[in-house]
Formats: C-alpha cells, sequence, structure tokens
C-alpha cells in the first residue's frame, strides 16, 4: 500500500481542512449616509432587526465636498463590507436583507416582498416634494393635504391588501416574522405619520397593528429609542 511522506500528507489535510472550514470572522460593516433618516433608514432598520454591529457613518454638509469623490456615484448612501465599496439605497438594502435572512424563504415570499416594497416607495416622489417645499408654507400645506386625502390612503389601501393575504392581516407580510416588506413599509410609513399623525391609520387597523408590531421588535425598539434626532 502506498504510503505518503507525513510532511505531505500534513500539508494536504492542512490544504483541505482550508476549504471545509468556513471563517468565524464577521464582516465589518460601515454605512456612510448623512445626518438623517431620508433613504439611509431602511437600511439601519435592517440592522437593528437582524441586531448586527455597523459603523453609522454621518455626514454633515462641511464633510461632503471632500467625501463625495470617494463615493463611486458621488452620492448617498453608500454600505462598505470589508472595505469593498456598494452604492445605490435598493442595492444596500436587498443586499443586506439578503445576508440578514429577511428576503423570505421561497420564491412566493420573495416576489411578494418585492410588490410590497415598491407599493411603499411610490410615497417618496411624494415625501420629497414635501420636504423641498419647507420655505414654502402655503405649498407644502397642498402638498401635505394631498398627502392624507389622495395618495396615502391610495397607497394603504394597496399595503393593507396584501398585508391580510397572510395571517388575514394578523402578523407579517409573509410568512410568519418581520422582513424586509415589513421594514420598507415601517419606514416609509412612519414619514407619513411624521407629517399627518396617526389619523392616517384610522381606517387602516391592520397596517396599524404591522405598524406596531415592527416598532416592537426588539433591535428595532432600541434603535427607535437611541437613534439621533433629525427633522427627517
Amino acid at each position: 500500500m502506498f504510503s505518503a511522506h507525513p510532511f505531505l500528507y500534513a500539508i494536504s489535510l492542512q490544504s483541505y481542512s482550508s476549504l471545509i472550514v468556513p471563517s468565524l470572522e464577521m464582516p465589518s460593516y460601515k454605512l456612510y449616509y448623512f445626518a438623517a433618516r431620508g433613504v439611509g433608514e431602511t437600511s439601519r432598520l435592517l440592522f437593528a432587526a437582524a441586531e448586527k454591529e455597523y459603523e453609522d457613518f454621518r455626514i454633515v454638509p462641511p464633510q461632503w465636498p471632500t467625501l463625495k469623490p470617494k463615493m463611486p456615484f458621488g452620492q448617498l448612501p453608500v454600505l462598505e463590507v470589508d472595505g469593498e465599496q456598494i452604492p445605490q439605497s435598493r442595492a444596500v438594502e436587498n443586499y443586506l436583507a439578503r445576508e440578514f435572512g429577511l428576503y423570505g424563504s421561497n420564491k412566493q415570499e420573495k416576489a411578494t416582498i418585492d410588490v410590497v416594497c415598491e407599493v411603499a416607495r411610490e410615497l417618496k416622489m411624494h415625501l420629497s416634494l414635501i420636504f423641498y417645499a419647507k420655505e414654502d408654507p402655503k405649498e407644502r400645506q397642498r402638498l401635505v393635504g394631498e398627502l392624507k386625502d389622495k395618495i396615502a390612503p391610495t397607497i394603504m389601501t394597496n399595503l393593507t391588501k396584501y398585508l391580510n393575504k397572510n395571517t388575514e392581516g394578523h402578523g407579517w407580510f409573509v410568512g410568519n416574522s418581520i422582513s424586509y416588506a415589513d421594514i420598507v413599509v415601517y419606514a416609509h410609513v412612519e414619514k407619513i405619520v411624521d407629517n399627518i399623525g396617526e389619523d392616517a391609520f384610522k381606517d387602516y387597523p391592520a397596517l396599524k397593528a404591522n405598524f406596531k408590531r415592527v416598532a416592537s421588535n426588539k433591535g428595532i425598539a432600541n434603535w427607535l429609542e437611541n437613534r439621533p434626532v433629525t427633522p427627517f
């Protein structure tokens, strides 16, 4: 029988072991965004829900001219994972949701999550208009009225339809635990509440219960209690 030289055997065993034993070292995460909630808050909520450590690098206006050329597209947010940069808010969110097991357990759940997230994001343009009208109180009042009377009811009705498909609206958008969909909805509906108060929920009790359920998640509750206070 062939007998390998002990030294060669040791090298071979060491190489084989390195192939099958995964690294236990956790990734290093650094999230670059402005000192605001904005489009960076969903990523922060994903970190909170997963109870993962990261550096929340908040950029104030005097820093931005120096940092802007270092960002892939000169925009924020940017996620840095072990030194590698990922730009674009939705790409960052999708990456984190997949990494943290929050993107559904099968193809149907993933598709439902995508649908729900897109419905919630339909608020983004109107919320931006409200923000940029801050110097024009009359126009801002008009836009908030439109949000209250037309845009929010349409979107909240559509979200409720999908929430009711799973456990008749008494739980989460998919499965039996929090997912990316619940977090995206929370981040956007929070901005509705910022502008028109909790009256927004008066015709949507299931959505309100889901909103409260997300806020009660251990990691998210801790984040909401301790996050920096910002105007938007």
